[in-house]
């Protein structure tokens, strides 16, 4: 709908760089309806980090959960908590 309102020019967010007359000639070209489905699309794109990083969340507590359900994983974890063992020098017999 965008482009069709501004006479098939990509709105600003699709551009690589945009200036700001170009912006304010895109939303006159837009009028008023265009302008409010303009913010509507911006809201959306604020929106996605949030359920991007909360998805990007879980499948990273998921992958951890199921690395702890594995041999090596709960090897990994043990190894992870237990001190390291003391260095011992080997000593020949004179």
């Amino acid at each position: 709908m965008i482009e069709r309102l501004g006479g098939g020019a990509a709105s600003p967010d699709l551009r690589f760089g945009y200036q700001p007359d170009e912006t304010y000639r895109l939303l006159a070209l837009y009028g008023p309806a265009g302008i409010a489905h303009f913010r509507r699309l911006l809201w959306i794109d604020m929106v996605f980090p949030g359920v991007y990083a909360a998805f990007f969340g879980l499948i990273t507590l998921e992958w951890a959960q199921w690395g702890m359900r594995t041999r090596s994983g709960r090897q990994l974890a043990s190894d992870a908590r237990s001190p390291p063992a003391p260095a011992t020098t080997s000593r020949t017999p004179s």
